[in-house]
């Protein structure tokens, strides 16, 4: 009950309503931050699959169409250089290799973000910057892309340090 409650309440109002009590200040921050964490993080990986199934079958489809030209009467004694038909069957692990190793990159970026204090709730900021540190095009997030589109001269400045933290003096290892 009390978890389907915070699911619909409004977390700012919330914020202001545990206005000094640090303790709650921030377990909103923390609610609000991971929930957002899963949203961004589930946004990255339907992105990252789109983009590798996009691109494969896109070679594939261009490799079709070279089977069915080369398949033709016209192109029966055809020749074709060696270097030309290793460009054609290039592995594309390698390239996709890379781009999954700078997808994990950010994708942990998101994942492992556990600063929820630098959060402020007052202010008019996105938590994908938070998170990102602004470093990140998120445009692929609807919230983010309409947030954006609404504020065209945003740009992300990192806040200052919180004066207090819920883990203050405290060992979280």
């Amino acid at each position: 009950m009390l978890r389907e409650h915070l699911a619909l309440a409004d977390r700012k109002q919330l914020f202001q309503w545990a206005s000094g009590d640090r303790v709650r200040e921030s377990l909103i921050k923390r609610l609000d931050g991971v929930e957002k964490q899963m949203t961004y993080t589930k946004s990255m990986a339907e992105r990252r699959f789109e983009e590798e199934r996009h691109y494969l079958s896109g070679q594939l489809t261009r490799l079709d169409r070279k089977i069915t030209k080369y398949s033709r009467p016209k192109y029966a004694n055809a020749w074709i250089p060696p270097n030309e038909a290793q460009v054609w069957l290039r592995d594309p692990r390698e390239r996709l290799a890379a781009q999954r190793a700078r997808f994990w990159r950010q994708y942990d970026r998101v994942a492992t973000y556990d600063r929820y204090d630098r959060y402020d709730f007052a202010a008019d900021m996105l938590w994908w910057d938070v998170m990102t540190d602004g470093r990140l095009d998120g445009n692929f997030i609807p919230e983010v892309y309409e947030y954006r589109q609404a504020h065209p001269g945003y740009t992300y400045v990192r806040p200052p340090e919180p004066q207090y933290s819920y883990y203050q003096g405290m060992d979280v290892s």
